[in-house]
């Protein structure tokens, strides 16, 4: 059914805020020159298309006596996509310690009248244009770079600005972590739970600010057999990381 050439899941867990520990480490050593030169070069042919946010990387990670602890450092989007579309390429000539892997985070939306909140990506957006995905995004760098980020304060700020979905109308579970195989991007998993029917989050979400991320809501009930047939008939219409997310999700109900 699922298709696990296309991710690889590090952690299927069941964890709260207090459960996650990040250790944040700003200063990162820096790109060798001629990798910064080919990444602006490449970032310059999308002509200011996309904005170059800070975002974190995650260095490595650690599972033990039910605490997840992420060590995450500084990268930035621009780096990001050059690595997606060239990552051969960096560990053949700098090595793999120089594949960006940006943290993303993703979540499975369910409503109050239990269904699963899901939407198709639009054409415009960096990664996956077009394919079927769950919410979500990555993990922003503090505005003070000494701050730790909070991912679980950085998923509901996603669903925030994609469903307009208020931080105090989510519940939200870190389920685990994935990697996706063809860019080595982790991502990391939650279950939100909200207090809205899934009427009252399609209605909510068309005032979100980034809808134009996605084209369309979708929807299916959250039952076991249901979500198994729709990725069975549609799987490789998902994103890698939504379908590990969703395989995390499936093998915790």
């Amino acid at each position: 059914m699922f298709d696990y050439q296309r991710f690889e899941i590090l952690v299927s867990t069941n964890l709260g805020q207090d459960k996650v520990r990040i250790l944040w480490f700003p200063s990162h050593p820096p790109l060798p020159p001629s990798l910064k030169r080919e990444i602006i070069d490449y970032w310059q042919q999308f002509n200011n298309q996309h904005f170059n946010g800070r975002l974190a990387r995650l260095d490595k990670w650690k599972l033990e006596n039910s605490m997840l602890t992420l060590w995450l450092s500084k990268t930035d989007y621009r780096t990001l996509l050059y690595s997606n579309d060239h990552i051969d390429h960096i560990q053949q000539r700098w090595g793999d310690e120089h594949v960006c892997r940006a943290l993303g985070i993703s979540s499975v939306v369910i409503s109050k009248d239990q269904y699963l909140i899901y939407m198709k990506r639009s054409h415009s957006v960096g990664e996956y244009p077009g394919c079927f995905d769950i919410f979500g995004g990555h993990v922003d760098t503090p505005a003070s770079l000494n701050q730790a980020p909070n991912v679980f304060n950085a998923v509901k700020t996603e669903l925030e600005e994609e469903l307009g979905l208020p931080p105090h109308l989510q519940d939200c579970v870190c389920i685990g972590l994935a990697r996706v195989t063809e860019n080595q991007k982790p991502e990391l998993f939650f279950t939100t739970h909200s207090t809205l029917t899934m009427k009252e989050i399609i209605d909510l979400a068309r005032g979100a600010k980034d809808r134009e991320e996605y084209t369309t809501i979708l929807y299916v009930k959250k039952d076991y057999d249901q979500l198994s047939a729709l990725l069975r008939d549609k799987g490789k219409e998902f994103s890698p990381s939504a379908e590990a997310g969703l395989t995390l999700f499936l093998n915790q109900m």
